[in-house]
């Protein structure tokens, strides 16, 4: 495996969180997560988001959250949102979604990102975004306050 990513077929594809720590170095910055996912189909239960969150916490690192497919979990699994289970993420989290999933838009690069506003405000100066974009960030403030 390349260095940073850890091999998670032998555990149904969710990731065992001493090996997701022992892959972070002193370079690592951020955890990316995506759960459920694709193309395995495999979600994420509240443990291992709130192992993924405290680790996050506890080694001062990001978490970019790719939430494109929460649409698709499943009876019997349910999609939890890491800054649910632990409320101490909502500081260090991005969330990514895509409508083009959920709503059947093949081709459509149409979606948000939702994290802390000094963050978006950072990342809007480098990449113009769309006035409606900004008002759904500026709605959703509330999720991160």
């Amino acid at each position: 495996m390349d260095a940073g990513l850890i091999d998670t077929r032998n555990n149904n594809y969710v990731p065992v969180l001493s090996d997701l720590a022992t892959a972070v170095t002193s370079k690592t910055k951020a955890i990316v997560v995506s759960t459920p996912n694709n193309p395995t189909g495999t979600v994420y239960d509240r443990d291992v988001l709130a192992g993924i969150a405290e680790l996050a916490i506890d080694r001062d690192l990001w978490i970019i959250l790719d939430e494109r497919y929460p649409a698709f979990a499943h009876a019997p699994h349910t999609h939890d949102h890491i800054v649910s289970v632990n409320l101490r993420a909502r500081a260090r989290t991005l969330i990514v979604n895509s409508f083009s999933k959920s709503l059947a838009l093949t081709g459509w690069g149409i979606g948000y990102l939702v994290g802390p506003e000094p963050v978006i405000k950072q990342l809007a100066r480098y990449k113009p975004i769309q006035p409606p974009i900004l008002i759904l960030l500026h709605n959703m403030r509330c999720f991160f306050t």
